[in-house]
């Protein structure tokens, strides 16, 4: 009677070790869970606000503020003013190595510049720029950065993050060129 008495506390003792012991593990992993998506959280916004200031130091910068700001789509000023911009760009994706592609788009005559490290050619970049444009949603709640995630841009094989943001001319307040 007695050592049955004690097999029966023992296995008392190791059913409450092993309820305890998966409960420890649980709130350990739930613990740990809680801090990987806090560690995300904040990754995901420091990638968000170097990316909108790598934006914004775009839109200022001369080359990109002179194709924007061109009224006509051919000559020799257009034709230097292209050039400027697409040595730019591709030394921008140069120094930059997290950068797919790159666009600029003059809204006054329609033109762009598009750069990137793999392929994309014009009549694919004309097809899927005002469909994913659309689609897009702002990146934050304030301002006018937009951002879209999909696979359009590179037929299905690559996903990428396109982020969308107008350029505003540097000397007139509000004036949207591209």
């Amino acid at each position: 009677f007695f050592s049955v008495m004690i097999a029966g506390l023992m296995g008392i003792m190791l059913a409450i070790s092993t309820v305890s012991a998966i409960s420890s593990s649980y709130q350990k992993s739930a613990e740990q869970a809680a801090s990987q998506l806090d560690f995300m959280a904040s990754s995901y916004h420091t990638w968000l606000t170097t990316a909108n200031d790598l934006i914004i130091s775009l839109e200022s910068d001369e080359v990109v503020q002179e194709f924007c700001g061109c009224q006509e789509n051919s000559g020799t000023s257009y034709q230097q003013k292209y050039t400027d911009l697409s040595n730019f760009l591709q030394n921008y994706l140069y120094v930059n190595s997290d950068v797919n592609f790159i666009s600029v788009i003059n809204d006054k005559n329609g033109e762009y510049v598009i750069r990137g490290k793999n392929s994309i050619t014009r009549s694919k970049f004309d097809m899927v720029y005002a469909k994913n444009y659309e689609k897009s949603q702002y990146a934050k709640r304030k301002g006018v950065l937009r951002m879209d995630y999909g696979n359009e841009y590179y037929g299905g094989e690559k996903y990428t993050v396109t982020f969308y943001l107008p350029v505003y001319s540097i000397t007139t307040v509000g004036k949207q060129m591209g």
